[in-house]
């Protein structure tokens, strides 16, 4: 056979499948976000589950190279950009994956001042061994826009819109809600997204409404034991005065105390004032507070006791011990309060949100545990919702601060909304037979559209007579609407009206129409 014939030759040897090359895309290259908020960059990944990604600043002054890791092998891997932190502080991590994804941060490195991301462009490479790709995050300028108040049913989504509850409930100035109603607040605010995801900061044993140095504000107490506290006569709050960290203390007086009681179920409310059993406060030079009782108090392992009074704090920042002492040793327990700026307001860095009552302040023990706070990062909204079933009648206001000095804003802000505890109100009209079997029945009620009844016919059951149950919505307009096909005759008939088991309207007695008049 002479060379360069062609002719080929069968060796036998199979030949396997060749290596694919793994890729590497943006699913939006361009991610806009408000500085402080979590930014999403998410990364679709093909013939690979790794990939590196790159987020560098054109002012070169903010690193990060991380490796991401497609864990559960969707293609997807959504890596979460904390830019209220930026980097890692204090075991709270910038960069989280989510689902069962994973995120590591290799090197990272910045001069800027931090909390918060300094608004601009940041450049960012996703690459695989084969690939390469570029994108642009663009931090903007957070804003803060209006707010609004609504009246919700109980376990409304924070996402649904509930148009209907504004034209019945909300006027220009305060939103009524029936007790047992959600009082939801929403802010237009941007920039906090990022604070929201840690709430460590928050737990500390006492905290003061303005912890800024030097500053005349109130110490707020609040304590769960572990376990029962029977019949102390003596409460203790003891500052450490080790690095001059301690308030100022030593001019308090009983009237100086602006709450002193337990909040029994825990949603942040005084259940039980232990005010009218004091019988004396003394106060020391070395940071000591010591009230006495005329009446023994005690506090289940389940309650939480709450103490709120005037001091003056340290004039400078830092982090000090506090001790309490329930009795003669009873109960001790040893915490913490933090002086500054990042200790500020109860959101933490200058941000505070909290519920005020109008007609008595000592009514909201845990002014941020009385609220459920989540964040609609879709709309950037601050959405805060207001529990009634506990709250007594009459008029609260949720408030919304940013502080002139936070890192959020230069020149701070202050934002409320009001709203009106009414009783519960639900009356049934008289039922109207629309034929010789067919009832309808009309109610009215306060409740918020949405709102879930039931509303039942019922003859004697002495005479085994029958029952129907029509579980219908309030509607829009406060409206409740059933029909019924009815089985006899028989009458009378009792109309009543029901949410979650509670009885909302005195029973409706209806006599059906004799046969001959209908």
């Amino acid at each position: 056979m002479g060379a360069g014939s062609g002719t080929e030759v069968d060796t036998g040897a199979e030949i396997g499948p060749q290596p694919v090359d793994g890729t590497v895309e943006f699913a939006d290259s361009n991610v806009v976000e408000q500085r402080g908020n979590v930014a999403t960059i998410q990364l679709e990944l093909a013939n690979t589950d790794e990939a590196s990604l790159l987020v560098r600043s054109a002012q070169r002054d903010f690193k990060a190279d991380l490796r991401v890791r497609d864990e559960d092998g969707d293609g997807t891997v959504r890596v979460r950009f904390n830019t209220f932190y930026g980097v890692e502080q204090q075991g709270r991590p910038a960069f989280t994956a989510g689902g069962d994804d994973s995120v590591t941060v290799r090197t990272h490195a910045t001069t800027q001042s931090l909390p918060m991301l300094e608004a601009g462009r940041y450049n960012m490479i996703a690459a695989t061994e084969t690939s390469r790709i570029a994108g642009v995050l663009q931090i903007e300028e957070p804003t803060v826009g209006e707010s609004r108040s609504r009246a919700i049913a109980p376990g409304t989504d924070v996402k649904t819109v509930a148009a209907s509850g504004v034209d019945m409930h909300a006027t220009a100035e305060k939103t009524t809600v029936a007790k047992g109603d959600i009082g939801r607040a929403e802010f237009d605010v941007g920039g906090i997204e990022g604070l929201l995801q840690d709430r460590t900061a928050r737990d500390q044993l006492v905290t003061a409404t303005d912890s800024r140095p030097g500053a005349q504000t109130t110490h707020r107490l609040q304590q769960t034991p572990d376990r029962d506290i029977e019949d102390v006569d003596t409460i203790s709050i003891d500052y450490d005065e080790a690095g001059g960290v301690a308030p100022n203390i030593q001019s308090l007086s009983w009237n100086d105390i602006e709450i002193l009681g337990v909040d029994t179920d825990n949603d942040g409310h005084i259940d039980r004032s232990v005010t009218g059993s004091v019988s004396g406060v003394r106060t020391t030079s070395a940071g000591e507070i010591t009230i006495r009782f005329d009446d023994p108090v005690s506090i289940a392992e389940s309650e939480t006791f709450v103490a709120a009074y005037a001091a003056t704090n340290p004039s400078r920042t830092g982090t000090a011990d506090v001790r309490v002492r329930f009795g003669a040793d009873q109960y001790v327990e040893t915490g913490d309060i933090s002086y500054g700026v990042e200790s500020l307001g109860t959101l933490t860095h200058g941000v505070d949100l909290r519920l005020q009552s109008a007609d008595d302040r000592s009514r909201i023990g845990a002014p941020l545990r009385s609220l459920t706070t989540t964040y609609n990062s879709t709309t950037d909204t601050l959405v805060a919702d207001v529990d009634t079933t506990h709250l007594e009648p009459g008029t609260y206001t949720v408030r919304f601060q940013i502080y002139d000095d936070a890192p959020v804003s230069d020149d701070g802000s202050v934002v409320t909304e009001r709203f009106v505890v009414v009783p519960q109100s639900t009356s049934v009209s008289e039922p109207t037979l629309m034929n010789e079997s067919t009832l309808v029945v009309n109610a009215t009620t306060n409740l918020a559209p949405g709102n879930d009844v039931a509303m039942r016919v019922q003859t004697d059951p002495l005479r085994k007579g029958y029952l129907l149950e029509c579980n219908t919505t309030v509607e829009r307009d406060g409206t409740v609407t059933c029909e019924y096909e009815l089985p006899d005759t028989e009458s009378p008939l009792n109309v009543t009206i029901r949410r979650d088991g509670t009885q909302l309207a005195e029973p409706v007695q209806y006599e059906l129409p004799d046969a001959t008049n209908r």
